[in-house]
Order: structure tokens, then C-alpha cells, then sequence
């Protein structure tokens, strides 16, 4: 279960700094104390699933985000899966019409690479 904590925290931090608010908006924003939302964050407290779909409608995205660890990939580094992180982070920014030419761009990147 602790691990899955840390996945939540990971998230709701992730997604409270996307949208620049502290952790007492945040708090202010789930009607949460300041200490709850920060033993959420660091993985020590585990919100109920009621709590988890309150913090998708606030912070703008579906429960289950919440639930995966999405760069648990077996057999890669720390620095690769801090990357796909950092990624992750700045599509989720890019609109839905500008989605495919970020595709097409990586796409033609790594096509290029591989020709090479």
C-alpha cells in the first residue's frame, strides 16, 4: 500500500504545480487541511477513493491517473524514467489540436535517428 501511496503523492504534486498552486490552495481548493494534503504529497497519509475522485474533479483529470505508475518500466534507469516524467508533464499541457504535430515531430525524430 505504501507504494501506491507515493504514486498518488507523486501525482497530486505533479498536478498541483502544473497549475503553480501551493499546497494551501490546494487544500483550500479539496476543503483538506494544510497537514493532510502534505502527508498526501510525500505518500505518508492515503486518501479514501471518495477523496480520489474529489481530487481528479479539482485538479482536472480522471481517477485512475491517480492509481498507475506510469514509468514503472522494468530494466530503466532513474535519469530515463525522470525524462518520460518530464515529458509526461509537458504533453499533458500541449491542446488536443496540437497533439498530433508533436507526434508527427517525435516521430520524425526518431525515424531520422534510425536511418542513421
Amino acid at each position: 500500500m505504501q507504494n501506491l501511496s507515493k504514486t498518488i503523492g507523486r501525482h497530486v504534486k505533479r498536478l498541483r504545480k502544473q497549475r503553480g498552486w501551493t499546497q494551501t490552495k490546494l487544500a483550500d481548493q479539496l476543503n483538506m487541511s494544510l497537514d493532510m494534503v502534505g502527508r498526501m504529497e510525500r505518500g505518508q497519509a492515503s486518501p479514501s477513493l471518495a477523496t480520489i475522485g474529489y481530487l481528479s474533479q479539482v485538479l482536472g483529470t480522471q481517477p485512475e491517473y491517480f492509481l498507475v505508475d506510469e514509468f514503472m518500466l522494468p530494466g530503466i534507469s532513474e535519469e530515463r524514467e525522470q525524462c518520460y516524467a518530464r515529458l509526461h508533464d509537458l504533453l499533458i499541457a500541449v491542446d488536443d489540436s496540437e497533439l498530433d504535430w508533436v507526434v508527427s515531430i517525435v516521430d520524425a525524430v526518431v525515424r531520422k535517428r534510425s536511418a542513421s
